[in-house]
């Protein structure tokens, strides 16, 4: 447990820059903190992408943006707050320099093992070395054990607009509304356009679902190959929606499945059942919190491997995955709960 200075902190900055999926684990975090401290100042410093995910969080006072075009600005801003305690939880070489040059006298991160790039230089306190296997989000909730916080709930809390409004024809439909996001932003977590063209004429069908494409902007040319591969009707919403309105999509939604990506992440924190496709990426440390039983992985002797690319070029681990395999648990799923 941290010493009273630490329990004491009125003003906490968390340093958490990275991508969406990171952010959105780290928030039950967030509010265990927020439980904890419900009179301090707490900031989070976070990247332009993931800046979204944090906007209106009721556990957040301000949000930092990192200015990286302005580097020297954006320290002193940091500092100018004064924090008491700066808590690292990216354990990266930029995240620790940010923590140091914070000047605040506390500043806790990762133990050794688990940081990367010489991250543990840069903190005065550590949480106790463990396992880097477990999923992230207990391990990120380490932190809330080593300041004394028990017993805590997983709660996200993400504020999502009602933009029913905007979505009116695919919120009053009654049909069920299944979500397929194709996209992930490391190639070896990509499915094939093959594979889902041939599971969106599978699911048309066997059901009369509402059937609507995800993903973002880079994944257009996926988006295009599937199309080119299949003639049935469905909602294309690829590349058309920002990060809020994503969230909201996805929350109207019955059932999501998608890769080890932001949005799956997202699904999870608010509460849509999840169908995750897991390869390189390991599913005990990365999958979808809660819906193990939907939870579709190939246990080949190169997996997981962790790389943003395949070693051997041909994403044979997410190739493993059929079809078949994905209406299965879609089966599964329905006969379960409708």
């Amino acid at each position: 447990m941290g010493g009273d200075k630490v329990l004491e902190a009125k003003k906490i900055l968390i340093v958490k820059l990275g991508s969406i999926g990171d952010v959105i684990h780290s928030l039950p975090f967030l509010k265990a903190l927020r439980d904890k401290y419900p009179k301090s100042f707490i900031a989070w410093t976070v990247e332009s992408k993931a800046y979204p995910i944090l906007e209106g969080h009721s556990s957040i006072d301000e949000i930092i943006l990192f200015d990286r075009r302005n580097i020297l600005n954006y320290l002193r801003k940091i500092r100018s707050y004064r924090f008491d305690l700066v808590i690292d939880l990216q354990r990266l070489l930029k995240s620790g320099l940010i923590t140091y040059l914070s000047k605040a006298k506390n500043r806790l991160g990762f133990d050794k093992k688990r940081c990367k790039e010489y991250n543990y230089l840069f903190t005065n306190l550590k949480i106790p070395s463990f396992s880097d296997n477990k999923h992230i989000i207990y391990q990120y909730l380490e932190f809330a054990d080593y300041l004394g916080i028990k017993d805590v709930k997983i709660k996200y809390d993400l504020f999502i607009p009602d933009l029913t409004r905007k979505y009116k024809d695919i919120i009053k439909d009654r049909r069920s509304k299944l979500i397929i996001n194709i996209g992930a932003s490391k190639k070896a977590n990509i499915w094939f356009p093959e594979l889902f063209a041939e599971l969106i004429e599978t699911i048309k069908e066997q059901y009369k679902f509402n059937l609507i494409l995800t993903g973002g902007a880079s994944d257009r040319t996926l988006a295009k190959e599937i199309k080119d591969l299949t003639n049935v009707d469905y909602i294309n919403l690829v590349g058309k929606t920002t990060l809020k309105e994503l969230a909201f999509i996805i929350k109207n939604g019955h059932l999501y499945i998608g890769c080890d990506t932001g949005p799956t992440h997202l699904a999870v924190a608010v509460n849509t059942p999840v169908i995750g496709l897991y390869g390189s990426s390991n599913p005990k440390r990365n999958g979808p919190l809660g819906y193990g039983e939907y939870l579709i992985y190939k246990d080949l002797d190169c997996a997981p491997c962790r790389k943003k690319e395949c070693q051997y070029g041909d994403n044979r681990c997410m190739r493993e995955i059929k079809v078949k395999d994905v209406m299965e648990k879609i089966n599964l799923f329905f006969n379960k709960n409708y």
